[in-house]
């Protein structure tokens, strides 16, 4: 299913592996909604690997 109502967003999130152009599917109240990754930034430290991206 696309999304068809244009939800934007943004998460933050350890140890994912991500990439722009991929999707995200979430679900809302019984109802997975399939969102495109627009952005995608991973940092990598001595404690963790972070990863931030946005969606629509």
């Amino acid at each position: 299913m696309a999304n068809a109502r244009k939800i934007k967003g943004s998460l933050t999130g350890l140890g994912l592996v991500m990439f722009a152009g991929g999707f995200l599917e979430l679900e809302l109240r019984g109802k997975t909604t399939r969102h495109l990754l627009t952005k995608v930034s991973h940092t990598l430290d001595s404690n963790s690997w972070q990863v931030k991206a946005e969606f629509e």
